[in-house]
């Protein structure tokens, strides 16, 4: 015997009683066992342990609830409280009312089914089965709290996360055996410092575009964030010079609207959508901020833990005036992009081993001509020799070494990271140990450029080693992308190409990884307006 299908209650029908539904069930029970006098369990148990099944595996819900199993013996589930806070009550009519079919589902729950007397049938429907939605929740402690009754041993259930109303979104369900039960109920979870139900973030649903509108990006058309499923994960943004976060995670504001309070304004866009610690926005620096107050991320990876800091020419949203080429950072430079990253490893990592640049998730979108292609590549190479690059596989990639493709590395030593950077002069602060007697910062690089590449090619040298206990310091230059139109410049010679084209919906990355375990040290990504369209597309295919 299956219980009836349980349909959704519309709006104007949303207190129609949940109980109701259960007293049709438990008289029809009792009808279609009448007719196997053999078996022996009542069915009103089911009922209740379907209530069990929903209270009890309804992830992170703010309410108590006790099971006690002994081998051999039946269990008891006891509801004992359910807070005063509408959220809940609203939550557990809306499980009620969509996720029967497979949240409450009978068959395959709770084993054999035997029948009821007919005395504890007429027993059990005599108690005052009235809708949760019929009245204040404080009401259903008293009416609730001696609510038990003995059941056959517990076989399988599902685990409904909150928030998720449609009954299609089978992904975000775990299942629930008698094995993992206890492991379920305990995972990542403390019932008692929560106060409302947690919603998974789209990012961990498969979901890569931003979801909030272009149009209410806080830098538009520019958005960046940390790479969903890249293992990064952010833990506050912050002014460089300052320890105290204008956000942090578990905050329910923005850094945008820290920020316009601190220039004494107030934030008045749309701040539904701007992701959690593993897709949120995150500030894009335009070189005009005053001093101490350039934006920093703290992040944290699988293997390594820093600071990021980024600035992009021609940007607005971190100043309270408009960009200003003729002052800043970028005054007087040919670059339109640096990026500073600044922490140390998890553990021991090899050099040897790591990489830096990008890696896509799927094909290009429109490539250039080969000819032109292979023209690129070789400016490109220009700038790093020891480069690899797969552009027309089924997943793109161009990786070069970390020893040599940075413009400056520093081991310990300053750790500023606003001002201009430089290759260390003192052999102690360098990634190689020993140091250029050169003048200039840029003759240094290629110095220490060289010398790694070296120690790269031939595998019979050790290359050094990332090591927990020292801080380093990266800085990348590059003078390439134009944001304002999207492209890639290559000079008069090549000519530009649109970027929009040949990613196809995917952002540029800003990555290091660790090549032998696909480990990322750190991963970003910079989103334009113009890939959101084919993003989507690609998202709901």
């Amino acid at each position: 015997m299956t219980f009836p299908r349980f349909r959704s209650a519309s709006k104007n029908r949303k207190d129609s009683s949940f109980f109701n539904f259960q007293k049709r069930a438990l008289q029809k029970a009792d009808h279609d066992d009448a007719s196997q006098p053999q078996q022996t369990s009542d069915h009103a148990d089911c009922f209740q342990t379907a209530i069990f099944s929903s209270y009890e595996t309804i992830e992170k819900l703010p309410q108590q609830i006790t099971l006690e199993v002994e081998e051999g013996e039946r269990e008891k589930v006891k509801v004992r409280t359910i807070p005063d806070d509408p959220t809940v009550q609203e939550s557990f009519e809306c499980v009620f009312a969509s996720q029967p079919d497979y949240g409450l589902k009978y068959e395959g729950l709770w084993g054999k089914r035997s029948t009821l007397a007919s005395a504890s049938i007429e027993s059990y429907l005599s108690r005052e089965l009235t809708s949760p939605a019929r009245f204040h929740q404080s009401l259903i402690k008293t009416r609730s709290s001696s609510f038990s009754m003995p059941r056959d041993a517990f076989q399988s259930g599902s685990l409904i996360h909150i928030g998720t109303y449609g009954s299609t979104d089978r992904e975000l369900s775990k299942e629930v055996t008698k094995s993992n039960l206890s492991q379920v109920l305990e995972d990542k979870r403390s019932i008692s410092d929560l106060s409302t139900p947690r919603v998974l973030c789209c990012c961990q649903n498969g979901i890569r575009s931003p979801q909030l509108n272009p149009m209410d990006w806080p830098q538009n058309p520019l958005l960046f964030r940390p790479t969903p499923g890249s293992g990064v994960r952010v833990k506050g943004v912050r002014f460089v010079d300052s320890k105290d976060y204008l956000w942090q995670e578990g905050d329910s504001h923005t850094w945008f609207q820290s920020l316009h309070e601190h220039w004494g304004k107030t934030y008045d866009g749309d701040v539904t959508e701007t992701g959690c610690p593993e897709c949120m926005i995150l500030p894009i620096n335009n070189g005009n901020e005053p001093k101490g107050e350039t934006l920093v991320v703290d992040f944290i990876s699988l293997v390594f833990e820093g600071t990021m800091q980024l600035r992009l020419r021609h940007t607005n949203g971190t100043t309270a005036l408009s960009y200003d080429d003729s002052k800043g950072y970028f005054k007087g430079l040919n670059r339109r992009y640096q990026v500073v990253v600044q922490g140390r490893p998890l553990h021991k990592l090899p050099m040897q081993n790591l990489a830096a640049g990008f890696r896509m998730e799927r094909p290009c979108g429109k490539l250039p001509p080969k000819f032109l292609l292979k023209g690129i590549l070789k400016v490109v190479n220009f700038f790093a020799p020891q480069m690899t690059a797969k552009i027309d596989g089924s997943r793109p990639s161009c990786l070069a070494p970390l020893g040599s493709t940075p413009q400056m590395i520093r081991v310990n030593g300053i750790l500023e990271m606003e001002h201009i950077q430089e290759e260390p002069a003192t052999a102690e602060n360098t990634i190689l140990g020993e140091a250029s007697t050169a003048s200039t910062s840029m003759a240094r690089a290629k110095f220490r450029k060289k010398n790694f590449d070296k120690l790269y090619t031939d595998r019979s040298c050790q290359t050094p080693i990332l090591d927990p206990s020292n801080v380093y310091t990266f800085e990348f230059l590059q003078h390439l992308v134009n944001m304002t139109d999207f492209t890639i410049e290559f000079g008069s010679v090549l000519g530009s190409v649109r970027l929009k084209d040949l990613l196809d919906g995917q952002p540029l990355q800003i990555m290091s990884l660790d090549k032998t375990t696909e480990e990322r040290l750190w991963s970003f990504d910079i989103w334009h307006t113009d890939l959101v369209e084919d993003s989507r597309r690609y998202d709901i295919s």
